[in-house]
């Protein structure tokens, strides 16, 4: 303890012994390992349903300092953005390209002017494509024209992606997709003080489990989680309309029958658990009719 006090002395004493506290800028490798590293990755090929065409999705090589210091809420095993209600550091898109299977030129989807592009997804005639684009405080649902590459922004009403992709085609000129659900208030905040104890119960029996990060802890991660992933289902029309469907609910999918009768639904349900992620929580499997209706519960496991 002594020889310690004596460095600390010596140090305050000496300008040599003296830190930098100006702010550094972060250091960048030789040009040689920069280029490999921030080499654009080969883009992945979707087919068209119709065999006809392929879209390229060209994505970027590696995230950007501003995505990666993005904040983030832990939740049953999902990295959650609040800003955005999507998934945290989720890969984005460079580019959309068409092309066509018979060597004609290939189509460049537009981008918008703001946010990145996630993900994008053909329409069952292979006439559109929809894409989610990712901005400062929400994502949005995107529609393209796959002979001309212009696209449009669907509707404001931003979706809730902390599960996955949000969205499926419903008929040629609709979309099912979950919705961040309207005036929902603020998120739970949380005490540092608990209002009770965190009770978990066994049954006895050995049941070995893998280890998982950024599982639930409390009750105020119970309520954290009932926020970010519930949402409100939604048809969403190119023409830009748009319906609620059902009541709000944690839903992991949300899909039409072929012939659009009917919805097929599946949702997470308490009781929550603390030592598994929500892939394994409680689900509910239902039909439901176009309206929103639950017809018939095909499963409760």
């Amino acid at each position: 303890m002594m020889r310690r006090l004596q460095i600390a002395a010596l140090c305050a004493a000496s300008p040599c012994c003296l830190f930098s506290q100006q702010p550094t800028a972060y250091k960048q490798p030789p040009a040689p390992i920069a280029a490999m590293l921030d080499a654009e990755p080969l883009p992945s090929a979707v087919i068209s349903p119709q065999r006809d065409r392929i879209l390229l999705v060209r994505s970027s090589a590696l995230p950007s300092i501003e995505e990666t210091s993005a904040p983030l809420v832990r939740l049953a095993g999902t990295r959650v953005n609040p800003r955005t209600n999507g998934n945290y550091n989720e890969p984005t898109v460079s580019a959309l390209t068409i092309r066509n299977a018979n060597g004609a030129m290939d189509v460049q989807v537009s981008p918008p002017a703001r946010g990145k592009i996630v993900a994008a997804l053909w329409a069952p005639d292979g006439a559109h494509l929809a894409f989610y684009v990712r901005g400062d405080s929400g994502i949005t649902i995107w529609a393209a024209d796959a002979n001309t590459g212009r696209s449009r922004q669907l509707t404001r009403w931003t979706l809730s992606m902390p599960g996955g992709p949000a969205c499926s085609w419903a008929t040629i000129s609709s979309l099912l997709c979950r919705m961040v659900v309207p005036n929902r208030g603020t998120a739970p905040g949380r005490s540092e003080t608990p209002g009770g104890p965190a009770i978990q119960e066994t049954e006895g029996a050995a049941a070995p489990n893998a280890t998982v990060q950024d599982l639930l802890q409390s009750p105020t991660d119970e309520a954290l989680f009932d926020y970010y992933f519930t949402s409100q289902i939604a048809a969403i029309g190119l023409d830009g309309s748009v319906r609620a469907i059902g009541k709000p609910g944690i839903y992991v999918t949300s899909r039409a029958s072929p012939d659009s009768r009917w919805i097929l639904i599946q949702s997470l349900h308490r009781p929550y658990s603390y030592q598994v992620p929500r892939f394994y929580f409680p689900t509910r499997t239902e039909i439901w009719s176009a309206d929103g209706k639950s017809v018939q519960t095909v499963a409760d496991v």
